[in-house]
């Protein structure tokens, strides 16, 4: 895994559970040499770090996932533990990336993947930028991500979920066909704003994306 990365791991305990599940922190530092050298608790951060969706500015999703399964595999080794629950996960998504035909089909599984990943965080801090990348820069205009500059912890909830609709009515309705409904709708609460923009980010999002629009601006929105 690269160190050029945004988001940071800091240290938990390892136990039994470590190797099945666990909630990742933000903040704080994490080392792969210390588990290249044999640290088993620093190869468990590393690997579910790897599998929020975090990754270095040159490192692809797949990359991400290979490292994060490399991880695994690493903390395994060290603990004598057989089966690998986390490597084994990991080895079942990259064998479905394999199979798909699409760069598109991969595309959206990787986003899919993102919003899962992020589940794993104590906080919501790091997921904007997690979901820009993993999701709104592959699978929307161009416009629609530059409409959401500004969309930080500087506004209310409120603004950010506005700007978030305004940027999918002006950059996304345009290329969708049919358009829903949403598209020309005027909502008046944050809400029917919210649940509007989840409706065409969904439309473009497409696939078994389609219903997942409202966690994207969900994540966008959250610092």
């Amino acid at each position: 895994m690269k160190l050029a990365l945004l988001l940071f791991l800091i240290p938990v305990t390892a136990g039994a559970d470590d190797f099945t599940s666990s909630k990742v922190k933000t903040g704080g530092s994490y080392s792969p040499k210390k588990c290249t050298n044999g640290d088993v608790k620093e190869c468990l951060r590393l690997a579910w770090y790897g599998e929020t969706g975090a990754r270095g500015f040159d490192e692809t999703p797949q990359q991400r996932l290979e490292a994060a399964q490399g991880f695994h595999e690493q903390a395994c080794k060290l603990a004598k533990r057989a089966p690998c629950p986390g490597a084994e996960r990991i080895k079942k998504k990259l064998e479905k990336v394999a199979a798909m035909k699409t760069d598109r089909e991969r595309v959206q599984f990787f986003c899919g993947d993102a919003l899962d990943g992020v589940k794993l965080f104590d906080k919501p801090t790091s997921n904007p930028i997690i979901i820009l990348r993993d999701c709104v820069e592959t699978l929307t205009p161009d416009e629609f991500a530059n409409g959401l500059s500004g969309v930080g912890n500087k506004i209310s909830l409120e603004e950010r979920i506005t700007r978030v609709h305004k940027s999918a009515v002006d950059n996304i309705c345009p290329i969708l066909a049919p358009k829903p409904t949403e598209c020309t709708a005027k909502p008046t609460t944050a809400k029917d704003r919210r649940a509007a923009a989840a409706v065409i980010i969904g439309a473009k999002l497409g696939g078994e994306l389609t219903k997942r629009g409202d966690e994207v601006v969900g994540n966008l929105t959250a610092y």
